[in-house]
């Protein structure tokens, strides 16, 4: 945080959301979950075209997968010429899920389909053994940064420091396929939560419209269990650096993650580069265009498009719109008050 004579009190909401969903494992879980429906048993007298509608449909989900992740925050920004401050309140959530079709599954509707008058019938309830889990977290914070600039022998030096609060989540769900329900994905029996406090650091300095900084994210690595099936969630320190380019007419930046860290409770890991331009036109509107980069490769790389408005440096509304590769969108909105 650095400040500027310029600088004014600030409130500002943000809102936004990211889902992937490339196998359509949501269209066919309900196209699945449709066609379980009106039978309780699979035998003999089941037309074989629903028999072959199913081992489709099963045959499509076997190991798709999808996420999404929703997030918002609310800072409270209040300047100052000895030194910053920011009040935040963040809440991230993410869920990642897995289909996993058993074999055995599809042996057995195969049979019926094949010699429908020797191949035993199946309960639907309780032969079925594909299974579908989610897992994720709901990350929630709330603290207060703190940043000062310096002069170190003629050169500006910023350090922040944020002491904050969180609430873990965690979400782990596995039920089979004639027995989906969304609605328990939050259910007690498959959530689990604890808190903790934690700590992000950071220091940035300039020469003249040249801008470099790094940032160390929750300080303290953490680790909570969950349940159904039991593993490890980790919520991992993280080292970024950034560095960007700023004059009257807008900006360019890079922003590159340093180490790997777990996403949102699932197996993967995650590490990003982050590329980013905006054109100020007369102070007022601002055209945005960003990419973003997995290292890792578990996300598709992405681009996002935005515009913000600030009329009069009084209010600031900014939206833009995010697309990776199929059935991959996201969505955000910040609306800014200074006085």
């Amino acid at each position: 945080m650095r400040y500027h004579e310029s600088d004014d009190f600030n409130v500002n909401l943000n809102l936004g959301a990211v889902g992937s969903d490339e196998d359509e494992l949501i269209d066919n879980a309900d196209d699945l979950a449709n066609q379980l429906d009106l039978l309780t048993t699979l035998s003999s007298s089941t037309s074989p075209a629903v028999l072959q509608d199913i081992e489709d449909t099963l045959v499509l989900l076997d190991g798709s997968d999808a996420n999404v992740v929703v997030g918002g925050n609310i800072t409270i920004g209040i300047p100052s010429s000895n030194f910053s401050a920011v009040f935040f309140v963040n809440v991230i959530g993410g869920v990642e899920v897995v289909m996993d079709v058993d074999s055995t599954d599809l042996d057995k509707i195969r049979a019926l389909i094949e010699d429908p008058t020797n191949a035993p019938d199946i309960n639907v309830e309780t032969d079925l053994v594909s299974e579908i889990t989610a897992t994720g977290l709901v990350l929630r914070e709330i603290g207060i940064g703190f940043g000062k600039e310096f002069d170190v022998k003629g050169q500006p030096i910023a350090l922040g420091i944020t002491p904050k609060h969180q609430y873990v989540e965690t979400i782990a769900y596995t039920e089979t396929v004639s027995n989906i329900d969304s609605d328990n994905f939050d259910a007690e029996q498959f959530t689990t939560d604890d808190s903790n406090l934690n700590l992000d650091l950071g220091i940035s300095t300039h020469w003249n419209n040249v801008y470099a900084g790094l940032s160390v994210t929750n300080l303290i690595s953490n680790d909570y269990a969950t349940v159904n099936p039991a593993k490890t969630v980790r919520i991992e320190t993280k080292t970024s650096a950034g560095f960007s380019y700023v004059n009257g007419w807008g900006n360019v930046g890079i922003d590159l993650d340093l180490n790997p860290v777990q996403y949102l409770g699932t197996d993967n890991d995650v590490q990003f580069v982050k590329l980013g331009a905006e054109v100020n036109i007369y102070r007022t509107v601002q055209l945005r265009m960003g990419y973003r980069h997995d290292l890792e490769d578990t996300l598709d790389d992405t681009v996002s498009v935005g515009v913000g408005l600030s009329p009069f440096d009084v209010v600031n509304l900014d939206i833009a719109a995010l697309k990776g590769g199929d059935d991959t969108f996201g969505a955000a909105v910040q609306l800014g008050v200074s006085f």
